[in-house]
């Protein structure tokens, strides 16, 4: 009997977290892992503002991982179900009650001093003490049950409030799961019943469109329905751009809050209102005209800091919003062409601010050519080896998988797996954390995955020269992807109980400042090893780096404080008795003038002489190649050249600087003489 599609998910799924677990040097139980792959997709979704794993578990109290938005003053809370059986098993009614039970009395006993029956220096105290602490904080409470299971959602127990919060309950089973990766969609989808969760629908105006593929409404929502959507569904509720730049630069409008607070009767005169898109809505016409009744996909694509701004005023200010109304336009977009037309919409919706500006997805030109190089460079064997490999760059969620299955049988597999081991594999979250790393600031590599993946995307808009990466751009990219990796390895064997993402981040910001950038990343790609001397570099400083986060000031939450760039600046004004790593930094254009004999000019001129070669896209060179044959043209050995040099480049290999001289000088004369490229 053929397996049903949930059977092969539940076993690739199974394959993934095994995957993750045995990543080495990043050794973890299969549970951890699940969550870790949990978190990180909610974070994605934007269900979470951030999160991280942090399991406790004592008598009648169980957590899995956390995460916190202080905006929204929102505590993310998920205890975690696994099975190693493969298959589509059900968990019982009874452990799933029991699982929310006891994640429920893990928030109570923090309210209260389960912090005192932690050991200190531990993400589970700091956690319990956050909670503990910032209780004043915290407006609601979400919990999450993340499983490999299948669950009953109906027959689940109901979140209602929690010591006097109001707490949702959301389970991410495997049924749930599944929906979610074979829709092939980035997010779920928000389905909005205004008749059934507020009582009735919503007045509203259909306009004139001659776009067959369109409809458009204009509405006014009150005020509490909005900050209710938005306290329900958090970042989600708002399309990508407008959440990244949200989550980046402040959710809350300070102009607007004070209108909400002084004025909220004069709101809709004020305010530009928002814009949103739905994949189908529910009209229904009656004798007062049309009314709203549900929507289904909803995203707002302009308007996203006007829709926090209340919900904050409501949950954080505990304000009054029953007077605000806001105006809306809602577009409906048919849903097989919602990821074509929704960008479109945001960007022209956010005309007159920096939304729309950029591009914040995966879409990006950036790494749509950072895939597509990793799917052609060989990288080096390591030494001893014959093996060359690719470093895989998982664009989009489940392409290693999905390449993975396509090669059909078991043996081609196996030689799909070696020639891209899952070491070798990063996705762009992996990406962001490896750059902004390198550059320093490591306080955001500290703040979460998804809000260092928006400033490492901020950074790529403002630097143009970034913006299209070449083979020496991927080569280096890699080069402190095996840094960072290497120092995970290192730390983890430390055996510190907790921060590595911190411990790893910090340390290695403190040595490629103290190098000033110079680590020799050409020479650490050609060995695939950053080698004994750095290595031994990151071990020793690494437990200081420990020592000085543990000891945060105030006895300050470790993760929290690791966040704030003073953490970084009192860490990198330490002296910490760095060692002499120039022969692990690549030499200036002087010191290698001194050693060679030669004017530092020339080295800089040989320098830009190569890369100007290897940035002449191949089909150039040898359409020089074809039309210095055809027309007689050049001679033999510039002919030759010029083929040589494109087979260079199709290969992700680099000339030697004659001959990139000799290639720079072919190519001039060949534009002198009339070539021009087609």
């Amino acid at each position: 009997m053929a397996e049903s599609l949930l059977e092969v998910f539940a076993k690739e799924l199974l394959q993934d977290i095994a995957s993750e677990a045995t990543l080495e040097g990043s050794e973890q139980l299969l549970p951890e892992a699940f969550t870790r792959i949990g978190i990180e997709l909610l974070a994605d979704l934007g269900s979470w503002a951030d999160g991280q794993v942090c399991y406790h578990r004592a008598r009648g109290v169980e957590v899995s991982g956390w995460g916190w938005d202080p905006e929204a003053g929102t505590l993310d809370l998920c205890v975690t179900s696994f099975t190693s059986s493969g298959k589509p098993d059900r968990l019982p009614k009874a452990d799933g009650e029991a699982l929310v039970k006891r994640l429920r009395n893990f928030f109570t006993q923090s309210v209260g001093t389960l912090y005192e029956k932690i050991e200190e220096s531990s993400p589970q105290f700091d956690l319990a003490w956050f909670v503990h602490s910032n209780r004043p904080q915290i407006n609601r409470v979400r919990l999450s049950v993340l499983s490999n299971q299948i669950t009953n959602l109906e027959s689940m127990p109901k979140a209602e409030e929690l010591d006097g919060l109001a707490c949702q309950l959301e389970v991410w089973d495997l049924e749930r799961l599944e929906r979610l990766f074979s829709s092939g969609r980035d997010r779920e989808p928000i389905v909005v019943d205004f008749a059934g969760q507020f009582g009735a629908g919503l007045p509203c105006l259909e306009a004139d469109n001659d776009d067959p593929n369109l409809r458009s409404f204009l509405l006014v929502i009150p005020g509490a329905v909005l900050a209710d959507l938005y306290l329900e569904h958090g970042a989600r509720l708002l399309e990508l751009n407008v959440r990244s730049f949200l989550q980046a630069r402040g959710k809350v409008n300070r102009g607007i809050r004070e209108t909400l607070h002084n004025e909220p009767g004069r709101f809709f005169s004020y305010n530009n209102g928002i814009s949103a898109t739905a994949s189908d809505v529910e009209i229904e016409s009656t004798s007062r005209g049309l009314i709203l009744k549900s929507m289904s996909d909803v995203q707002i694509v302009n308007g996203g800091q006007t829709t926090a701004s209340i919900a904050n005023v409501v949950a954080k200010d505990k304000g009054d919003v029953t007077h605000v109304a806001v105006q809306a336009k809602l577009t409906v977009v048919p849903e097989e062409r919602i990821s074509e037309i929704v960008p479109l919409i945001s960007r022209f919706a956010n005309s007159q601010n920096a939304v729309s500006n950029s591009d914040l997805s995966a879409n990006h030109p950036y790494h749509v050519q950072m895939e597509k190089l990793s799917r052609t460079i060989w990288a080096p064997s390591v030494e001893g080896g014959i093996r060359e490999t690719r470093w895989f760059y998982e664009r989009a969620r489940g392409q290693y998988n999905d390449m993975l299955g396509k090669q059909g049988t078991p043996a081609r597999k196996r030689v799909f797996k070696e020639a891209h081991p899952t070491a070798q594999k990063f996705t762009k979250t992996d990406l962001a954390k490896f750059e902004m790393t390198w550059l320093q600031k490591p306080h955001l590599v500290s703040r979460g995955a998804q809000k260092c993946f928006i400033e490492f995307m901020l950074d790529i808009d403002k630097n143009v020269s970034k913006q299209n990466p070449d083979l020496v751009a991927f080569e280096q990219m890699c080069a402190k992807a095996l840094i960072f990796r290497t120092a995970e390895k290192i730390v983890h064997r430390q055996k510190f109980g907790g921060y590595r993402a911190n411990i790893v981040a910090y340390t290695l910001a403190q040595l490629i400042a103290a190098t000033e950038m110079r680590l020799d990343l050409d020479a650490i790609w050609k060995r695939q090893t950053i080698g004994p001397i750095l290595e031994a570099e990151i071990e020793r400083i690494c437990v200081q780096t420990h020592d000085f986060l543990i000891n945060a000031p105030g006895g300050a939450n470790v993760t929290e404080f690791a966040k704030r760039e003073a953490c970084w600046k009192s860490f990198k004004d330490l002296d910490l008795g760095i060692a002499d790593l120039s022969s692990e930094c690549i030499p200036s254009r002087s010191e290698r003038a001194s050693r060679e004999g030669e004017p530092a000019g020339a080295i800089a001129s040989s320098e830009d002489d190569v890369e100007w070669a290897v940035g002449v896209p191949a089909d150039v060179w040898f359409s020089i190649a074809e039309w210095a044959r055809a027309s007689d043209q050049l001679d033999g050995n510039q002919r030759a050249a010029a083929f040589s040099i494109g087979r260079m480049v199709k290969d992700g290999k680099r000339p030697k600087p004659k001959q990139a001289r000799n290639g720079r000088l072919l190519h001039g004369e060949a534009v002198s003489l009339g070539w021009t490229r087609d």
